[in-house]
């Protein structure tokens, strides 16, 4: 076999037993080794030579060759980058495999050296070299497929070099993620949603780094680190635009691409913590926001919670009245539409303060989804069985009774119409040949006084005073015998035809009108005219006021349906409005009546001395005064407002010092 031997080191063992050996002959296999890669046929006999002989300065004689020989190697790169010869495979592949070699062979033969010494020179003399780096900058910013197995490899070769420490090879996956980050595209146009369509060019940037480089398990991070400090301040950059819906959409779709790749990273943490403050300060702005702003803000905040995003003080937003004010008309206008959303809604309630506040309110607006056929029962009934758990069974049993009293009363209806099917198909019941009803059905929501809050300021009537010869009287009689045999005589109804709705057709139109409204249409069965007195003397109308009753008649007067002379009401055809019920004016319309039905005296009561309490603190006597001339719905009483201050004080809304009445506040 023909060995290289520039320095003319490998002697016969025989004929050197007693020949003297210096430190050169060392120095001089040292070098040979490095430039011609030999290996010598006696490691064994070096040893000796190097014990017997006690050759001390080895470590010496190794960093002087290696420097020498990696100077070599850095020159012989720079020339063939230059001329566009070199490769990852058969360049840098193969020199660190080479260099990996030389240093443990040395160490095999000397055992005298220090590893991590010889890796930082490797570093500092190859890796760092600006000639290499510009063309290993290339190599790894182009994410080519077709060279990945290459990186592969010079990354697993960087990593076996760097034997007793990470230092190294860490720095230099840190370095391809610098490059990486010079590499990031651009957006130079200015189009609408920048800031979002930034973030997602980033967002599906660094995926396809992580993809490319998913070789490298959890030791990837080290590439992304920084590429992830650039995608947080994207993030924080869409923060701030302040478009919940954008936001939340963005965050719903990518999270779990986000959450990946911030995952076991400080970073985690600090977005978290940046992102909870900037919602803070979204949520002390909440009075500026729309009502579609402030259901999207929600929308965002119980994701973001859900997903962990958020610091538990942000639900603190739920203690603010403009958002519980919204969350009751969020959940009116999605009952049917989104359960999902109040679903998810409805634990964080539990964050609420004035429970018995909140409950007062769901009351009202329940009442009024119910009395407008504007929502799911079963929806109603899923939600308020949520909320035992948060506000408990004594606030919610209130709410419990409504939905019950209304499922009673579809039962009691159905059970009714069945019975009277027949009956009511063959009626033919008309005002004038023009007129005929159009309901062969009654619907009848039968409500229970101490559950309902029901305001009887405008009257009542009692189906045994109340004239039979109509249609609508005729419903009421037997409804309200069937109803009495159906409790057997323990319950009786007072109906309270102010509220709900009929359609009928008349001379071709479709006319909606108040059940009252009907009773005085129906009158004019068979009539053109009839007298003013007549009419208000109806007993229908003995529980109502003359200001009510002028105001009922005042509606067909307006709709073109009646036409008043002298002391008369004349039945007409030119019909102006087909909506009598928008006709009617203070205090009863479309809107107010659900509204007045469901409204309640405390709670209208706390709510305007919470009111008057916020801006300064008042006496007894200043706040009856000035209460009494705030609320037009019903005269305030003393006993009313007593009961609601002891409610107010017992319950640590407000406090009374020294005769003066304070808010409290926490």
């Amino acid at each position: 076999m023909a060995l290289h031997d520039k320095f003319n080191i490998i002697l016969d063992p025989i004929n050197l037993n007693n020949e003297p050996i210096d430190a050169s002959l060392i120095n001089n296999f040292i070098e040979n080794y490095l430039e011609s890669e030999t290996y010598i046929i006696h490691p064994d006999y070096i040893q000796q030579l190097i014990w017997h002989n006690k050759i001390s300065n080895c470590d010496k004689l190794i960093d002087t060759n290696m420097k020498k020989h990696l100077k070599q190697i850095k020159t012989n790169i720079t020339n063939i980058i230059k001329k566009g010869d070199f490769d990852i495979s058969f360049g840098l592949n193969k020199l660190i495999k080479s260099f990996h070699g030389e240093i443990r062979y040395l160490n095999t033969l000397f055992n005298s050296m220090n590893y991590q010494q010889y890796e930082a020179l490797f570093q500092n003399n190859i890796l760092s070299d600006p000639f290499l780096l510009s063309y290993l900058e290339n190599e790894f910013s182009t994410l080519d497929l077709t060279k990945k197995e290459e990186i592969k490899s010079l990354l697993n070769n960087i990593k076996k070099l760097y034997t007793n420490t990470n230092e190294n090879y860490i720095w230099f996956l840190k370095f391809i993620g610098t490059t990486l980050r010079y590499t990031i595209p651009e957006i130079n146009l200015s189009i609408p949603n920048k800031q979002s369509c930034e973030f997602m060019m980033l967002l599906k940037y660094i995926s396809e780094i992580n993809s490319y480089y998913s070789f490298l398990g959890w030791e990837k991070k080290h590439i992304t680190s920084s590429l992830n400090d650039i995608l947080y301040d994207k993030l924080m950059e869409l923060l701030s635009i302040e478009d919940f819906l954008q936001l939340y959409a963005l965050l719903k779709s990518k999270w779990y691409d986000i959450n990946k790749l911030i995952a076991n990273d400080s970073l985690n943490k600090k977005i978290r913590v940046d992102f909870s403050i900037i919602l803070s300060k979204y949520v002390k702005k909440i009075k500026k926001y729309t009502q579609e702003e402030i259901y999207n803000l929600l929308n965002l905040i119980l994701f973001t919670n859900k997903i962990g995003l958020v610091e538990s003080y942000i639900l603190n937003i739920f203690h603010s009245p403009t958002i519980l004010e919204n969350i009751i008309i969020l959940v009116n206008s999605n009952i049917t539409s989104n359960i999902e959303f109040i679903i998810n809604m409805i634990p964080f309630l539990s964050n609420i303060k004035e429970k018995d506040v909140f409950i007062c309110e769901y009351q009202k607006h329940l009442i009024r989804r119910i009395l407008s056929n504007d929502t799911s029962i079963e929806h109603e009934r899923t939600i308020v069985n949520m909320m035992i758990p948060i506000f408990g069974e004594k606030h919610v049993k209130k709410l419990m009774k409504i939905i019950t009293d209304y499922q009673n009363s579809l039962l009691d209806c159905h059970n009714y119409n069945t019975i009277n099917q027949n009956n009511t198909t063959n009626q033919n019941n008309t005002i004038n040949q023009n007129n005929t009803t159009n309901q062969n059905k009654l619907e009848v929501v039968t409500t229970s006084y101490s559950n309902w809050d029901i305001n009887w300021s405008n009257g009542f009537v009692n189906a045994n005073s109340y004239t039979k010869t109509s249609q609508l009287g005729n419903y009421i009689e037997s409804y309200s015998k069937f109803y009495q045999k159906r409790y057997k005589d323990k319950r009786k109804l007072l109906w309270l035809p102010q509220y709900g709705e009929i359609e009928i057709e008349y001379v071709g139109n479709k006319i909606s009108l108040l059940p009252i409204q009907l009773m005085v249409l129906e009158l004019f069965e068979n009539k053109e005219t009839l007298e003013e007195k007549f009419i208000l003397s109806q007993s229908f109308f003995n529980n109502y006021s003359e200001q009510y009753k002028n105001d009922i008649l005042k509606t067909f007067e307006l709709s073109g349906i009646l036409v008043h002379s002298n002391d008369n009401y004349i039945l007409t055809t030119n019909v102006l409005k087909t909506n009598l019920i928008n006709l009617i004016g203070s205090p009863v319309n479309s809107i107010t009546v659900y509204a007045d039905l469901a409204l309640s005296r405390k709670y209208i009561t706390c709510t305007c001395i919470n009111s008057w309490l916020k801006k300064t603190s008042l006496t007894y006597e200043q706040l009856f005064t000035q209460l009494s001339k705030d609320i037009v719905l019903f005269t305030l009483s003393r006993e009313l407002l007593t009961e609601t201050i002891d409610w107010m004080i017992e319950n640590d809304y407000i406090r009374l010092e020294n005769n003066m009445y304070n808010k409290i506040y926490y």
